[in-house]
């Protein structure tokens, strides 16, 4: 189903001011989270939307005297070592302070990593207060200090977009050695996830480590920069459907069970909706355009009912309503002025959503 370019860009110009605006709302409680890092919690954000600007916002207004590390978790090349080696830069870039070499290479274990990084960050620290001492740290010159303040506030502040990236999710190495680094004092950490069960994807040892303290937000953000990070890995294989289908599962996992099945249903109406021949000729046209075909909306509220995924059209249109801001279906009228519902989604795209979904 071809998208109307006109729409398409009036949609991202809509959903981009729905984002400021929600960021906006959020600043308010930018001193209580950074309040939580000085005290020793790391930061998680959920909520649905992407929340890249959130952190980078977050982190470019009230981080300024701390040095921020970036990880993106949707990057295929992320790594344990990389990770690490790109702390090592960051403190690196001060060169009045040494630094020393360490084992940031691809066959040292995690917690060999993690504690190299954070012994390397923690001398950093300590070097940069006697060259940079601070008004609390005059104060304990002088005898004052309290014993709260002793180890002072984190120096390095690491930002993880998507901590439950699969390819993040897919390397344990990688999620324990950000856990091990979060645990170190001179160390803060911030991360946001997308998937509605996030909370089950770590051990209890590791929620310990991360120390973390959650909060909600929903930007309603569009998934642009976790969309190209997957187009990027994609180049050498079919680049447009799998960066499609996985910026769709993105979107996918951030959404209750119910939106979900709704989605299923609208992508596979030849099998749920029990339709006859003329259902049959539909989904092989448009198999031979490679597009999705299209579900009249009555009847998709009608299997919507049926099996008590809403209980209104106010209720369906709400789900509808969020798939179309995340680009994922078109609501349209047909020649005959059926209101009718149909994916953005190629079939190639779709078909491997699906797979991984575990639906197909």
């Amino acid at each position: 189903m071809d998208v109307d370019p006109v729409a398409q860009i009036r949609n991202q110009e809509d959903r981009t001011a729905i984002e400021r605006e929600s960021i906006g709302g959020l600043r308010v409680q930018f001193a209580h989270w950074k309040q939580q890092l000085e005290d020793g919690f790391s930061l998680l954000f959920f909520g649905l939307g992407s929340k890249n600007a959130l952190l980078t916002a977050f982190a470019t207004e009230c981080l300024a005297d701390k040095t921020v590390v970036t990880v993106n978790g949707a990057d295929t090349n992320t790594s344990p070592a990389r990770i690490a080696a790109t702390i090592a830069s960051s403190c690196q870039s001060d060169t009045s302070v040494k630094v020393r070499k360490g084992p940031a290479t691809s066959s040292t274990s995690a917690a060999e990593l993690a504690r190299w990084t954070a012994d390397l960050v923690t001398e950093k620290q300590q070097q940069h207060r006697k060259l940079h001492p601070t008004p609390k740290q005059q104060q304990k010159a002088r005898g004052g200090e309290d014993k709260r303040n002793r180890e002072g506030s984190p120096w390095l502040c690491v930002v993880v977009h998507n901590l439950d990236a699969p390819p993040l999710r897919a390397s344990p190495d990688c999620v324990a050695l950000l856990a091990l680094l979060a645990a170190c004092p001179a160390i803060a950490l911030i991360a946001s996830v997308d998937h509605v069960l996030s909370s089950a994807l770590f051990d209890r040892q590791t929620l310990s480590l991360f120390n973390f303290s959650t909060h909600h937000v929903m930007t309603r953000g569009a998934y642009t920069n976790e969309s190209s990070a997957f187009a990027q890995a994609s180049l050498s294989h079919a680049p447009s459907a799998s960066a499609a289908a996985q910026a769709a599962l993105l979107v996918l996992r951030s959404l209750p069970p119910n939106a979900c099945q709704i989605f299923t249903l609208i992508s596979r109406p030849g099998s749920d909706a029990g339709g006859g021949g003329d259902r049959a000729d539909e989904v092989a046209e448009s198999s031979q355009r490679n597009q999705p075909q299209a579900l009249p909306f009555a009847q998709l509220y009608s299997l919507c009912r049926a099996r008590f995924l809403v209980t209104s059209e106010v209720t369906l249109r709400a789900h509808l309503r969020e798939f179309e801001d995340h680009a994922l279906v078109k609501i349209f009228r047909q020649p005959d002025g059926t209101e009718s519902v149909g994916l953005v989604l190629p079939v190639a795209a779709l078909q491997q959503m699906m797979l991984e979904l575990g639906q197909a």
